[in-house]
């Protein structure tokens, strides 16, 4: 990708016109580019380098600064998956100053929502095999859940493995709740907008890019769902073998599926914890490394006290939050 040069020059974060600023002190990209500058609007302190080349600075393998290009599109979002799971690296590397790529941006969710639907188009593959091993079509008995590779037994039955999508579900959808909210705190109060003095599409990079506590939660979910289906394979053939559409006995794989069951209990509990925590951490970094905000500890609650407590409304009007806090 080509640098940019900047025609008209503005301030990265608030977008204000440093033309005359520029010119009362003769500043041109020449002579001027290690010399310090301070936009008189919000106050930020840069350099006339990189206000003049704001895409001097390059992140190897930021999907906003990689080549086009399907393959080099596909190393840039798993390399922006990884700066993106820790926060203090990423805001350190990408700089206020780097032009921000809607297009890009985009690009990066969709991505990974087709690499989701693969992954369930996958998993309901590998159910449809485990039928086919166990010789027949799953019995009505079994109820499988190809989001999450759990499964459990019918009615008057007791659940020996993960309840499908209740806990992973749940925790997904109160952190994304929360990812909502945290921008449009910065967006619609205005005592946050005023003292951020911020574009919209700096907030929008910070808001695309803090969805990806996703991978989080798959790195602690794949090695129960890699174990859920084993057994999935092992008690489905149980069920084939029996008469009554049921296992004969309880056997190991049946105990190993409620000591899985309950580990992933425990796991859950601290699922939420760790979601939250993430969350707050991105948006923490965000304000004070990424956008280098003035009193950022004032911004940061302001925008994170509102997301806690949207991700909690969710997480309280479900059965994992009354099992939890009650």
């Amino acid at each position: 990708m080509a640098e940019t040069t900047c025609q008209t020059p503005e301030c990265p974060r608030c977008g204000y016109d440093l033309t005359g600023l520029a010119a009362a002190g003769a500043v041109t990209p020449a002579t001027h580019d290690a010399a310090p500058g301070r936009c008189s609007e919000c106050g930020l302190d840069f350099i006339w380098g990189d206000i003049f080349h704001p895409d001097r600075t390059r992140v190897r393998g930021f999907i906003e600064q990689s080549p086009a290009g399907f393959v080099s599109h596909i190393g840039a979002s798993l390399t922006t998956l990884r700066l993106a799971l820790r926060p203090w690296t990423f805001w350190s590397r990408v700089r206020l100053e780097m032009t921000p790529r809607v297009d890009r941006m985009g690009l990066w969710l969709a991505s990974w929502a087709v690499l989701w639907v693969f992954a369930v188009a996958v998993c309901m593959g590998l159910f449809w095999i485990a039928g086919r091993i166990a010789a027949r079509p799953l019995p009505r008995t079994v109820t499988a859940n190809s989001f999450t590779l759990g499964f459990y037994f019918g009615p008057g039955r007791s659940k020996h493995l993960f309840d499908p999508l209740s806990n992973a579900g749940i925790v997904s959808l109160a952190c994304l709740t929360a990812s909502l909210a945290a921008p449009l705190m910065i967006l619609l109060l205005p005592h946050t907008r005023a003292r951020a003095k911020l574009r919209g599409e700096h907030v929008l990079r910070a808001a695309t890019f803090g969805t990806s506590w996703f991978a989080i939660l798959l790195l602690l979910r794949a090695p129960w769902s890699i174990a859920h289906f084993a057994l999935f394979i092992v008690i489905v053939r149980m069920f084939a073998r029996s008469k009554q559409g049921g296992p004969t006995g309880e056997g190991w794989p049946l105990t190993a599926s409620r000591l899985l069951y309950r580990a992933s209990e425990v796991l859950s509990e601290g699922w939420w914890l760790a979601m939250i925590t993430w969350i707050s951490l991105w948006w923490l970094f965000a304000i004070k490394w990424g956008w280098r905000i003035e009193q950022p500890g004032r911004v940061w609650l302001a925008t994170i006290v509102p997301a806690w407590l949207a991700f909690f409304i969710v997480l309280m009007n479900s059965h994992l939050g009354q099992g939890l806090f009650h």
